[in-house]
């Protein structure tokens, strides 16, 4: 995604690398600018700090984080002593926070990719879920998501406005739908078959360091885009829909009870299926369109092009990209502490978690992907790792309470 050069200047002047150090400036001059930034930064900082009083969930410094500037606008040095601590973990765990904000929480997933990858290949499948991402992101930033975040054929995307993710989720249904009847039969394979999507409505949300979501709100969102979506449905909570109901875009809109055929949900409350008609903007983005990807990501999209040399380009996407390695994925589900306790007692757990893990990763060579996904070069170094970090979570686990035990789901 590209940004501005004033964007990227005032980055990093939030986390004070801003460049300083001009030839012609003597020390003196040097001095004084270091000082007028101080100064400046300490204006920012106070701008975006409020007072709280510090309850068991810690939900009021959750709130500190509640602003787009980062962790580092956080100021907590003239806080008591007890409360600079809890503030100062926060900051190593904490990106964002919709503690007390409501926010419209948005997952999607795709279907096919056993079957699709069997018969054609996971460089196939990896293209598929890049032209979704190029299909759909232009969506997504039209309607100023807060947070876009990525987890393999998955979006998990977080609105402060709750028509506009609506809306959202409607055009992403709807476009990837006009892609598929834009596609020839003997191109029927580069489909981009939408699972569904998920979407539900609340505070309680909070984005940490790596990008990823804990809260009830969002783990709702994921279930339902996860597990309880079929044939490319938008689902959405009844919270939702009371926020919506009533703009002009969805007077032609119908919101039908569901019921998943799945079994295992973990949703308690009413889901419905939007249906009907609801105004949409946006049309299919071309396989040259990099606005909001990665420019290493241009082969894999050029493989959508009609009369490419497809041999050519996946033997090309094997030499840059392709090693053989042996993945290893853990997942550990905060689900049910986060829905009894509160998004901060997911973070707590999470990065315990992490700190207990890491040395065994380490130890065995892991090459970290994402904090749950590790690949080895040594297959022998992968199997040590899992063994021993299963142990290393039985002992911890041990004389602990339900909620205590960090719940290795494999």
């Amino acid at each position: 995604m590209s940004r501005s050069s004033s964007a990227k200047d005032h980055q990093h002047m939030m986390h004070g690398h801003m460049d300083h150090h001009r030839d012609e400036h003597s020390h003196q001059n040097h001095a004084s600018d270091h000082m007028d930034y101080k100064m400046k930064k300490a204006q920012r900082q106070s701008q975006y700090r409020t007072k709280v009083r510090f309850g068991k969930l810690h939900d009021a410094v959750l709130h500190l984080f509640d602003h787009e500037h980062g962790p580092d606008a956080v100021m907590h040095n003239s806080l008591a002593l007890n409360q600079r601590a809890v503030v100062a973990k926060m900051k190593k765990w904490v990106q964002r926070s919709f503690v007390k904000t409501p926010v419209t929480v948005l997952v999607s997933d795709l279907s096919g990719f056993t079957s699709t990858t069997r018969k054609y290949g996971i460089v196939h499948f990896a293209s598929i879920i890049i032209r979704m991402r190029q299909l759909c992101l232009p969506i997504l930033h039209h309607y100023h998501a807060l947070h876009i975040g990525t987890e393999a054929d998955n979006l998990i995307v977080v609105f402060g406005n709750p028509v506009n993710a609506a809306r959202a989720a409607y055009e992403m249904q709807h476009v990837l739908q006009a892609y598929k009847y834009s596609l020839e039969a003997e191109r029927a394979h580069f489909q981009v078959n939408l699972n569904g999507i998920g979407m539900a409505y609340g505070p309680g949300v909070v984005v940490d360091l790596e990008g990823k979501l804990h809260g009830k709100v969002a783990n709702t969102a994921y279930t339902m885009g996860e597990e309880m979506c079929t044939h490319g449905c938008v689902l959405m909570t009844r919270e939702l829909i009371d926020v919506i109901k009533d703009h002009k875009a969805f007077q032609q809109a119908d919101y039908v009870p569901y019921s998943s055929s799945k079994n295992g949900s973990k949703v308690v409350q009413d889901v419905f299926m939007l249906q009907g008609h609801v105004e949409y903007v946006h049309n299919l983005a071309e396989t040259d369109d990099m606005r909001f990807l990665s420019a290493d990501l241009s082969l894999f999209c050029k493989r959508h092009r009609r009369g490419v040399d497809l041999a050519k380009i996946d033997e090309t996407i094997r030499q840059r990209f392709m090693k053989q390695m042996t993945a290893v994925m853990f997942e550990i589900d905060f689900t049910d502490i986060e829905a009894s306790d509160g998004a901060e007692a997911g973070l707590a757990q999470k990065f315990a978690a992490q700190e207990m893990l890491s040395p065994i990763l380490q130890r065995y060579n892991a090459i970290p992907l994402e904090d749950v996904l590790h690949v080895f070069e040594d297959p022998t170094d992968a199997v040590m790792a899992c063994v021993a970090m299963r142990n290393r979570i039985r002992m911890y686990n041990n004389g602990k309470g339900d909620n205590g035990m960090l719940q290795l789901t494999g």
